[in-house]
Parts: structure tokens; sequence; C-alpha cells
């Protein structure tokens, strides 16, 4: 008797005496790797050879018979191909149902023929008018007829993407005021939009002169000129110094809306 699972196989030699088996020796065999990934049938055979090579000193020149949990071992036996692996056919209403699901169920999304074709191929599903099955289904199928293909003249214009580098955009504020601790009582804060990189410093003041010489001090020339500084509509940021050192630059202002940075 042979049996095998998805981690190991086993075999019983035993002897049938009065209509009852007597077992002789018992032997099973830890898969490995390469044995694990065997499809059902292949392993079930493997247990078969296995047994065969471990009682072998026991079955030359006897007659014996193979006791297997699959009923259908006959014609596995007797099945002839050019290479021969097994494969499971799919039927003609198997094809239809697998086609319905690839291209009207919720996960199928009503694509065309060749989509919907490449779905099934996806699936683990193929037989030979796939592709030609698919098309006819997609024609034949009502809603898609009558929805058809979305006009291009109606659609929404597509916006390119801003791509953004380090250090390109640059957001600054104060904060305060505090309680007053060595002289200062505001801190300006600047970070970058796509590292979320930090810079601040305290200072007394809260004018437009802190904010230039921090631009100066601590962006410009350690982090390069950035390409925007987006700031909201305070008196220190929106004064004509500023927006001239900007300028001068070739660096973009821009004001965020009140409550939406």
């Amino acid at each position: 008797m042979c049996d095998a699972s998805d981690y190991a196989i086993g075999a019983v030699l035993g002897q049938r005496k009065d209509g009852l088996v007597h077992v002789i020796d018992y032997a099973s065999k830890v898969l490995n790797d390469a044995q694990r990934n065997y499809t059902t049938t292949e392993q079930e055979l493997l247990a078969i050879v296995f047994a065969f090579d471990k009682f072998r000193s026991y079955l030359i020149g006897a007659k014996l018979m193979i006791v297997h949990k699959a009923p259908w071992f006959a014609d596995i036996a007797n099945f002839k191909c050019s290479d021969g692996v097994l494969r499971r056919c799919v039927s003609e209403e198997e094809g239809r149902g697998v086609l319905w699901n690839c291209h009207n169920s919720r996960y199928g999304g009503h694509f065309g023929g060749d989509r919907t074709a490449a779905k099934v191929l996806q699936s683990g599903f193929f037989w030979p008018t796939l592709f030609k099955d698919a098309k006819e289904l997609v024609k034949s199928y009502n809603e898609c007829q009558r929805t058809g293909n979305l006009p291009k003249r109606n659609a929404m214009p597509q916006n390119f993407i801003l791509e953004l580098e380090l250090f390109d955009v640059w957001g600054i504020d104060f904060m305060g005021p505090f309680p007053t601790s060595y002289a200062n009582k505001y801190i300006l804060v600047a970070m970058d939009y796509v590292s979320k990189w930090v810079e601040a410093i305290a200072t007394p003041t809260n004018d437009n002169k802190v904010v230039m010489n921090f631009l100066r001090k601590n962006i410009f020339s350690r982090f390069g000129v950035p390409r925007a500084l987006i700031s909201d509509g305070g008196s220190h940021f929106c004064n004509r110094p500023l927006e001239a050192l900007l300028l001068r630059y070739g660096v973009k202002h821009k004001v965020a809306t009140p409550y939406h940075p």
C-alpha cells in the first residue's frame, strides 16, 4: 500500500493470509524541495517507485498487488501522449463560465476581447479557441455594446505632474511668540517639501530682515537656490525687500491660502 502527502510519502509491505493482511515492513520518506513541487499525481507515482525500490528484495520473483487510494490509477497507467504530462481539459461549459467571470464579474472589468483572454491566461486556463471565444463574448454582451468606448472629445485634459527634486521647494513660517529665552521670542522654520528636511533658528523678532538673512545663510548657501518658496501672507514674507531678493535669485514666491498651506 502506498500514499503521498505534500511533505512525505509512505508505503506498507504486507502479506494476505486467510483473508487478513499481515504487515511485514513500513517505509517512509520526507520529500525534498523539488519533489514538493510535484503535482499530486506525480507524488503518488513517486510513492510507488519508492516502495518498489525499498522492498525490492521481497518483491523480486513474487506476485504482488499494489493498493493505491486513487481509483483512477488504471487510467493514469494507460495514459499516453507526446510529452507524458497530465492535463485537465476545460469543457465547453466550463470555458463559458471562465470567460464570463473574467469579463462580467466584479473583478472582470468588462475589457475587450484580447484583454479578457489575457485575464483567462493569468487565471491558469487555456484552450485553442480562447481568443476567438473571448471576442465573441464581448461582441454579444449587451451592456458593453451599448456603452462602447468613451469618446476622447469629451475626456478631461490630462495635466502633467510637477516633478520636484530635493530642496526645490521650501515652506517657511514663524512660530511664536514664546516666553523670552536668551532674548529670543520666535522660531523661524523652513521645511523641504520633498525630503521633509527642517531648518530652524531662534530669533528675537519676526521681521523681513530675519527672513532674508535666514534664506541667505541657512538655505541658499547650504542647499542651493530653490525653485519656489511657499509662505503665508504675513507682512514679514510679503514685502518689497524680500520680493526683490527672490527676484534676484530667480525664486518663485507662492503665498498659501489661509488654513490650507
